[in-house]
């Protein structure tokens, strides 16, 4: 079935990713779990930290050994690190890539002023993901064979992103922390699903679209 690596978001959190990763592994695919300093550095820092893991991994994943094709899921921050470090490196056997919660347009909730604890606790990389930011315009497109899966369930007053909503309201859908506009990708496939950001990644649902996609490039709810 080949190889899937995946990435976490701006934190890291212990056994997010434990659904789909049992999920894809039941079908039959090679997991890799990727972290980095997301909240200690800016995004252009993960992006290389991203990048090298995908060169140190490089001679034995090529594609050339007959090993199968290597797959990408990435989740919010990460999936926008691996959108950058795989156009850096056009001769990368790649397969296809997942892009779960991407805010691809920026991040609607961090345009005004964001209460200290935020800041300390998000670091650098925050300022990288407010709309129009340096970084996000020079994001390259992502490579052929790439879906997005984003959610649309606000989060709970239990999410510290539902206080700052209360005096940031978006103009449309989005799923506590990303608006669903900001996924979007002209011509890339796009699926909505009624979750969380902080829940998204725990999904069956998603665990299952995710590993339909990698099979056959497309999302089965999208038709």
């Amino acid at each position: 079935m080949g190889r899937v690596i995946v990435v976490h978001g701006l934190f890291f959190v212990p056994f997010q990713f434990s659904v789909v990763l049992r999920n894809l592994r039941r079908a039959g695919f090679e997991t890799s779990f990727v972290r980095y300093a997301s909240n200690r550095q800016p995004a252009a820092a993960s992006v290389r930290e991203v990048g090298a893991f995908l060169d140190g991994t490089r001679p034995a994943t090529s594609g050339n050994d007959g090993g199968g094709p290597i797959h990408f899921v990435g989740y919010s921050l990460g999936a926008l690190a691996l959108r950058s470090a795989l156009a850096a490196r056009p001769d990368y056997s790649a397969g296809r890539f997942v892009m779960i919660a991407p805010p691809n347009r920026g991040v609607g909730l961090l345009s005004g002023q964001l209460p200290d604890v935020a800041v300390r606790c998000g670091g650098p990389a925050l300022e990288d993901l407010r709309e129009d930011s340096e970084f996000l315009r020079n994001l390259p497109p992502p490579p052929p064979g790439t879906g997005i899966i984003a959610g649309d369930r606000p989060a709970t007053v239990l999410h510290p992103s539902w206080w700052i909503r209360r005096s940031n309201a978006p103009s449309g859908p989005h799923d506590g922390t990303v608006e669903v506009s900001s996924t979007r990708i002209p011509d890339v496939p796009h699926v909505t699903v009624h979750r969380s950001h902080a829940s998204i990644c725990w999904s069956p649902e998603v665990a299952g679209l995710v590993r339909a996609f990698l099979e056959s490039g497309r999302f089965p709810a999208a038709g």
